[in-house]
């Protein structure tokens, strides 16, 4: 079963919130949780380095859950370091997807990525990604 990662911090309780959720509806018990953490210089806000928790996936399939994607920085360095630690496919899950570049950096890096039509409803463009690209609608 996919590790679930937790990008940093500020996702934690979230996170946390969505492996419960998961491990109530589906009633399992064995979901793995592991919280990286990103390194910014506190000056320019640029992302410096990654913290990958020192454990070997052992080619598990991995899904970060996070909030919002911009433009990708965040995951993209997450994932070079989770390959790293020898997992398998990872996939990104997103509540919002702001921009079409965010998007193609990630399709262009992970296996898979999941957002929502919340900002935007990605479904419509004219764009694809060989199937790595799912924009799941919300219900209202």
């Amino acid at each position: 079963f996919p590790v679930t990662i937790c990008s940093d911090a500020g996702a934690g309780k979230r996170v946390e919130k969505v492996v419960k959720h998961l491990s109530c509806s589906l009633g399992r018990v064995d979901f793995r949780l592991i919280r990286c953490e990103k390194v910014r210089d506190v000056t320019t806000g640029e992302l410096k380095d990654f913290y990958v928790p020192s454990v070997d996936l052992e080619g598990a399939p991995t899904m970060i859950v996070d909030d919002i994607n911009c433009m990708g920085g965040t995951f993209i360095g997450l994932g070079k370091k989770l390959r790293e630690h020898n997992c398998g496919k990872i996939m990104l899950f997103t509540s919002h997807a702001d921009c079409v570049e965010g998007i193609q950096k990630i399709v262009e890096n992970f296996d898979h990525y999941y957002t929502t039509n919340s900002k935007q409803n990605w479904g419509n463009f004219a764009f694809t990604f060989d199937g790595r690209f799912t924009c799941l609608p919300l219900r209202f």
